[in-house]
């Protein structure tokens, strides 16, 4: 390459006509655009597999993958049914409070129909009592 640019300046240094100079620039202009482009172009092609391996590394990173759904999936189960767990016992102690509380109301009931068997004894007796004592010590005289 260096030789080229020596004949190139060899080259220019002789020229003494406008239009030969600007032909010589066109063709120098060319050639580099050339070599430009064909350098480029082969630093691509030689780049593009590391570039390629990069960027579907860079995706794979970036993207969910089956197994990642997979884990998210088992996730969500857990918590829901940690979640559903959870209620089921809520539940559960509910209901035993709710079968404590009729226990005790049974009790109440019970103990208000004997309390009030007892009262209508005692409302029977005390209005009838007088007249079953009345004779009863009428009938010991």
């Amino acid at each position: 390459m260096a030789v080229a640019y020596s004949k190139l300046y060899e080259l220019i240094k002789n020229v003494k006509d406008e239009k030969e100079a600007e032909e010589l620039c066109k063709i120098i202009e060319e050639f580099f655009e050339k070599q430009c482009k064909e350098n480029v172009s082969k630093k691509f092609e030689e780049q593009k597999p590391v570039l390629k391996l990069e960027l579907k590394e860079e995706l794979r990173k970036e993207l969910t993958t089956k197994e990642d759904l997979e884990l998210i999936g088992e996730k969500i189960l857990r918590y829901v049914d940690n979640k559903i767990n959870q209620v089921i016992e809520k539940i559960n102690q509910l209901d035993k409070k709710i079968d404590e509380g009729f226990y005790q109301l049974d009790k109440k009931v019970d103990t208000l129909k004997r309390d009030i068997i007892i009262i209508a004894l005692i409302i029977i007796l005390a209005n009838y009592a007088p007249s079953i004592i009345g004779k009863i010590l009428s009938f010991l005289k």
